[in-house]
This record gives C-alpha cells, sequence and structure tokens, in this order.
C-alpha cells in the first residue's frame, strides 16, 4: 500500500470513529470531527515510529509527512 493510500485510511477510520461519539452534523462540528481525526492518526503514526523497528521508522516518517499535508 502507498504511504499515501495508507494516511487516508488511518485517518478515515479514526473520522468514521468519531462518528460514533458525536451527532454534531454542522460546518463546525463535521471540522472538529476532521481535526480530531487527524490529530489521532499524528499521534498513532508517531506512536508506531517509536516503538517499530528501525527498518519501518522511515515508512511511518513518511505516513507521518503525508498526514500533515492530507487535505481531507
Amino acid at each position: 500500500m502507498r504511504t499515501q493510500d495508507h494516511a487516508r485510511t488511518i485517518f478515515e477510520e479514526y473520522y468514521d470513529m468519531l462518528a460514533d461519539l458525536t451527532n454534531d452534523f454542522t460546518l463546525q462540528g463535521r471540522r472538529k470531527r476532521v481535526d480530531a481525526s487527524l490529530q489521532c492518526a499524528l499521534i498513532f503514526a508517531k506512536q508506531m515510529q517509536e516503538h517499530c523497528s528501525p527498518e519501518f521508522i522511515q515508512y511511518w516518517q513518511e505516513i507521518e509527512n503525508e498526514l500533515n499535508t492530507l487535505n481531507p
């Protein structure tokens, strides 16, 4: 899986999960959900970098970079 696709998948999983926690479907509510999902995905990517084997650190750094440039 390309890092861009993987980053989008991680973001979307958090976005879907957070939908169960809020029923605010206003534009502001959706923006908050996008922001929270992105922050969760970035935390996940950072944790993976800290706890994975050395050969995967660069991969997770690329995922983090993709998340930082993601335009949901």
